[in-house]
């Protein structure tokens, strides 16, 4: 009686936990997003995407680092589809192409076991045009300022302007 006990025990341990335990995490996550908005704008430009992960299950936590040296913002997961997660690119002058970095992880896929998601984001800031070199050029011709403020424009084989 007691080896009977002990089997059926076992029997339910065996075919009926591991199906619960997989289905509360869903098994291995597939990623996938779309962007809500455009993926290029002009700054400030705010930008909103829509994770798109196969097997992720409400619990799921998405990592995102937006490529602008803002802190990794968590968002989690709480109904069975999706997240939706946002984010403002600030009018900066130094770079306008970020790449967004996207992990997931959940009960059975751990911070790194996913393949993240990379993409581009383009931001076109409001530049303050300034040209003030003292040689530049222009598809072959040469510019050199002189010291009277006039201009000599040389032109292939040596011609002068």
């Amino acid at each position: 009686m007691g080896e009977r006990r002990y089997l059926i025990l076992l029997s339910f341990l065996v075919l009926f936990l591991p199906g619960k335990a997989w289905a509360q995490c869903g098994g291995i996550m597939e990623p996938g997003f779309q962007f809500l908005t455009s993926s290029r704008g002009c700054a400030p430009y705010t930008v909103n995407l829509e994770t798109r992960y196969l097997s992720s299950v409400p619990g799921t936590v998405y990592y995102a680092d937006w490529g602008d040296g803002s802190p990794v913002e968590t968002f989690t997961q709480t109904n069975a589809t999706d997240v939706i997660m946002t984010h403002m690119y600030p009018n900066s002058s130094i770079d306008c192409g970020y790449d967004l970095t996207i992990d997931a992880s959940n009960a059975c896929n751990p911070k790194g076991s996913v393949v993240p998601i990379v993409t581009q984001v383009i931001v076109w800031t409001n530049d303050v045009i300034s040209i003030n070199p003292q040689v530049f050029r222009v598809t072959g011709i040469v510019f050199h300022e002189l010291p009277e403020r006039t201009a000599n424009l040389v032109g292939y084989n040596g011609f002068t302007v």
